[in-house]
């Protein structure tokens, strides 16, 4: 979010937190689901007495903001959901299986800590395609940095395997949002087809569906200037 986050910041009350396992939080007693997501989310929000704010969220995070829309929640002014992943096919990355083996996980993340940066570098190029100009200098580094931390690794790991069957209880609920919804969604996103989200689309009544050409899965690099319009139409 380093693209408009300084950018919001002039007319808005930006927020921002790393979420249990990722960055810099802990990961202790940890569920790995969407529903412990939100309730994070949402006892932040009380925490920080925060009114009607809009929730915004990419990729895992764009699943975290369907699965806080579905509750209707009367404090919240509308949601937008960047790239969610709510394909109920996907199949976890045999990786992130390993990493739950006790014995082999801490030294696959060792590994990563040593080769990881052609790991990332591999899997941004895929999220990034067809923007990978767009693609800060230093965010590779930034990232293996961030991959290196065991927290981070297991945490992506456990979310992984845990977020199908989060998903296909999700998608009963997606007919009764209540609230704005805006989908975002770059046209050519090698991650998560566009086809997804237009099925969400159709199935979550008086949602926006906003698709961007030549955009990929990281639509905040690609579009943010797009991307800060719909934030701003979603606080109207």
């Amino acid at each position: 979010w380093e693209t408009i986050m300084p950018k919001l910041s002039k007319r808005f009350h930006v927020i921002a937190y790393d979420r249990p396992g990722h960055g810099l939080s802990s990961a202790n007693d940890l569920k790995y689901n969407l529903d412990h997501n939100v309730n994070i989310a949402f006892a932040l929000i009380h925490k920080l007495k925060l009114n009607n704010p809009i929730i915004v969220g990419h990729s895992y995070g764009g699943s975290i903001v369907l699965a806080m829309a579905v509750r209707n929640t009367s404090n919240i002014k509308a949601f937008v959901s960047v790239s969610p992943i709510i394909s109920t096919k996907h199949k976890p990355n045999l990786l992130f299986k390993i990493l739950k083996i006790p014995l082999t996980g801490p030294a696959l993340r060792f590994f990563i800590k040593l080769f990881g940066q052609n790991i990332v570098k591999k899997g941004m190029d895929i999220a990034f395609d067809p923007n990978q100009k767009n693609m800060p200098q230093d965010f590779i580094d930034k990232r293996c940095i961030i991959i290196s931390r065991p927290n981070n690794i297991t945490t992506a790991a456990h979310e992984e395997l845990t977020i199908r069957p989060d998903l296909l209880n999700l998608m009963t609920l997606y007919s009764n949002i209540k609230k704005p919804l805006f989908i975002v969604h770059g046209k050519s996103d090698r991650v998560v087809p566009v086809g997804d989200v237009i099925l969400l689309h159709e199935t979550v009544p008086g949602s926006k569906l906003i698709l961007f050409k030549e955009t990929g899965h990281m639509v905040q690099y690609a579009k943010p200037t797009e991307l800060i319009k719909v934030i701003e139409e979603a606080s109207d």
